[in-house]
């Protein structure tokens, strides 16, 4: 079985250390954290995002090094310079004017209910009244989620259970097979992709929600060297003629997910 291993630094404090004032042309450093199916440790499938930038060097003739990271210190570490580039959500880029969209959007993050079988219970926010959710995600979308259900249950008990580390969705998916929690929002994409995984065994019913909206994902850089620019003109090329010759639908279907193209 292969292994992710496309030049990943494993240890974070190698993430730590100075950044050089300028970006070696050749060598772009990506931040990533392990987050299946845009970056996958230690899987067959090194994540679908990892292989749109690795086939995308290869046009613009760079290397490329995954900087591993924890999720909630990206911003930082990029604004910092200790990597060239990040995956970002289009919100974190207006509140961080100094953060810039590389014009290469590479997927799009909403929320989905999930259960096994209970299709009814997934139709209508409403139908979650008196429910126990398991939530996984970041901490706007749960205190949004807070509000909500608290509006929902007019103020009693907070149903609203919030997983966050690894494997987060594996174990939101044994706390319903457990019959500890009735209901699972977390990431459409995410959710999809541990769908496929679970082969033989009972699958999951999603449905996607607007509970948090439909925000793009986009390739961004605290930087403004021209082999930042490069890179990215480069992913979005790639982008374009894989897209019109189905290469990446190809690679997308790997990760039980959709072109994000329709959306839009």
């Amino acid at each position: 079985m292969k292994v992710f291993n496309p030049g990943i630094l494993l240890s974070f404090l190698l993430a730590l250390a100075p950044a050089t004032a300028a970006t070696n042309s050749n060598f772009i450093k990506v931040g990533i954290t392990n987050k299946c199916p845009y970056f996958c440790e230690g899987q067959e499938n090194s994540g679908y995002i990892s292989e749109i930038l690795q086939k995308a060097a290869k046009i613009s003739g760079q290397k490329i090094k995954f900087v591993m990271v924890p999720e909630l210190r990206v911003v930082d570490l990029l604004k910092k310079g200790v990597f060239d580039v990040t995956i970002l959500p289009s919100g974190v880029l207006r509140k961080n004017p100094k953060i810039f969209n590389l014009k290469a959007q590479v997927g799009v993050h909403f929320l989905a209910l999930a259960s096994f079988g209970n299709k009814e219970l997934l139709e209508s926010f409403d139908n979650l009244k008196g429910k126990t959710v398991v939530f996984s995600g970041g901490n706007h979308h749960k205190e949004l989620l807070d509000k909500k259900l608290e509006n929902l249950n007019k103020g009693n008990k907070n149903l609203l259970t919030h997983l966050t580390g690894k494997n987060s969705t594996i174990r939101q998916q044994k706390m319903i097979e457990q019959e500890r929690a009735d209901v699972i929002i977390s990431d459409f994409n995410i959710l999809s992709f541990y769908n496929l995984r679970r082969h033989r065994r009972s699958k999951m019913t999603i449905v996607p929600s607007s509970i948090g909206g439909f925000t793009p994902l986009l390739l961004t850089s605290s930087k403004k060297d021209e082999a930042i620019v490069t890179f990215g003109e480069a992913v979005s090329t790639y982008l374009q003629k894989s897209r019109q010759s189905g290469e990446l639908d190809s690679i997308l279907k790997k990760y039980n997910i959709s072109d994000w193209d329709q959306y839009y």
